[in-house]
């Protein structure tokens, strides 16, 4: 229940959403470099607990079968538990290998006389995502964000918590793990 988990201290959308919006402030500031670390040790982190995530996704899927849950919810569990130990973190190491786009000016138009428009490459801020059931997409989402300099909200299903927070769980002991980067 939503007023439940309010009750326990937990923070309102709102709350999250500029949590979120700081955090991506503090993205701007970071070297690439530094980013790269992040993402890195994203990587790490999922390969390092990929034995931990696999098991919260076949516990949500034994929830599902016990409470009864539609076939068609339970083929999503089914495929989201099968997908879950495809997870590639060699997918969030090649992406941390490409050069960065951020902050490069890519097109300048002359207007008039003196006048330019630049049109540069610069992070979008906060980006939001509903992933619903489909988790294996939250580590490239998280690797990509950090490697762009944006903020990340993500929400997904409560039919898949215990997968939700085994990958919440992993990313955030990750980043706060880099040294020189700060987002508690």
């Amino acid at each position: 229940d939503l007023d439940d988990e309010n009750l326990r201290g937990e923070p309102q959308p709102l709350q999250t959403g500029e949590i979120a919006r700081a955090i991506a402030t503090r993205l701007h500031l970071l070297s690439y470099a530094q980013r790269c670390a992040l993402a890195l040790a994203c990587a790490d982190a999922l390969e390092a607990n990929a034995g931990a995530i696999e098991a919260a996704a076949a516990f949500d899927l034994d929830a599902g079968m016990t409470a009864g849950l539609h076939p068609d919810l339970m083929r999503v569990l089914k495929t989201q538990a099968q997908m879950i130990s495809a997870i590639s973190p060699d997918a969030i190491r090649r992406a941390s290998c490409e050069p960065d786009h951020l902050w490069r000016t890519v097109q300048i138009l002359p207007v008039s006389p003196g006048v330019m428009i630049r049109r540069d490459h610069t992070p979008i801020g906060l980006i939001a995502v509903d992933f619903g059931l489909y988790l294996v997409s939250v580590p490239q989402l998280v690797a990509y964000a950090i490697l762009t300099g944006n903020g990340l909200l993500l929400t997904g299903s409560g039919l898949a918590a215990h997968t939700s927070r085994a990958l919440a769980t992993t990313l955030a002991a990750a980043l706060d793990g880099v040294s020189g980067c700060v987002f508690g």
